[in-house]
């Protein structure tokens, strides 16, 4: 698990997984399915997103969605980074601060205002856990970074945006998002929210939209504005990866990953496996247990 950033394309494997490495810069954007808990050390990168550019510095927690096109720009210091790559439900489980969540999932980079020298210790003893194979272990680690993550909400997070000196050269990795309101926002996170609380149960569009307060033509406009995709599309990638992240790290029979992710049967989870990934649930299993021998 403890993986050199060496190509841009490389695939990111499912579920929860480390790295360790010294940051480069990235040529070209990329994007993924994980939210990234980032901790340099002995240097500091700067990362481009459609919003901007941030500083992650050196020895203190940041956090960023992978969903959201990125690459990083600048590294100062010759130093490592450590990487907890999470699914975006497991943090939503979490009961973040909504300030929090609304500057992760608007594409900002969000750092701790303050750093802690037990932080490093913390993300070695994590990648060793992962490395041992053991399961047990593995979940330990995930409860850490929560309660981690959730001990630095109590001192804040901010998103350090820095002025960009050549941003008449520097475009946004895609285009700039479109404008929507903090009302919205909080709306679309309170959807969210409700999505990832839920996406195991038979939910539908309209009890979505319903949890932000809003019809349910206006919640599939502003989930479109603010996140790129709609909600029936984020609802069953958010089921896949959750299947895929079972698959990964347990021994679970497949019609319990089906249901346990949302999918009411064996028979739909199947289809929607296949048309995703190109493989079975059994044959990515094997290819993912292979991958961690």
């Amino acid at each position: 698990m403890e993986s050199p950033f060496a190509s841009l394309h490389d695939h990111f494997p499912d579920g929860f997984f480390m790295q360790r490495h010294r940051p480069i810069i990235m040529p070209e954007t990329h994007s993924h399915g994980h939210v990234e808990v980032l901790l340099p050390i002995g240097c500091s990168l700067t990362y481009h997103t459609q919003t901007g550019l941030y500083l992650a510095e050196s020895d203190k927690l940041s956090v960023l969605w992978g969903h959201i096109p990125h690459r990083v720009t600048k590294v100062e210091g010759d130093g490592e980074i450590l990487i907890a790559n999470l699914p975006l439900a497991e943090l939503l489980s979490w009961s973040m601060p909504e300030a929090f969540l609304g500057e992760l999932l608007t594409g900002k980079l969000v750092s701790a205002t303050s750093g802690d020298p037990l932080n490093q210790s913390l993300f070695e003893r994590w990648i060793d856990d992962l490395k041992s194979n053991d399961i047990q272990r593995s979940s330990i680690s995930r409860m850490e970074i929560q309660l981690s993550l959730r001990r630095q909400s109590l001192t804040g997070w901010h998103a350090q945006k820095i002025k960009d000196p050549y941003q008449e050269d520097r475009s946004s990795p895609d285009q700039h998002p479109p404008m929507i309101s903090s009302r919205q926002s909080s709306r679309v996170i309170s959807m969210i929210r409700f999505i990832a609380e839920n996406f195991t149960q038979p939910i539908d569009t309209g009890q979505i939209a319903t949890a932000g307060g809003v019809s349910k033509g206006h919640a599939m406009g502003i989930f479109k504005k603010m996140l790129g995709t709609n909600i029936n599309r984020f609802l069953t990638q958010l089921r896949l990866h959750h299947a895929k992240s079972a698959l990964s790290d347990t021994d679970d029979k497949i019609l319990t990953i089906a249901l346990d992710s949302g999918f009411g049967s064996l028979s739909r989870f199947y289809e929607v496996f296949l048309a995703e990934t190109g493989h079975t649930p059994q044959s990515f299993r094997k290819l993912q247990h292979q991958a961690k021998d």
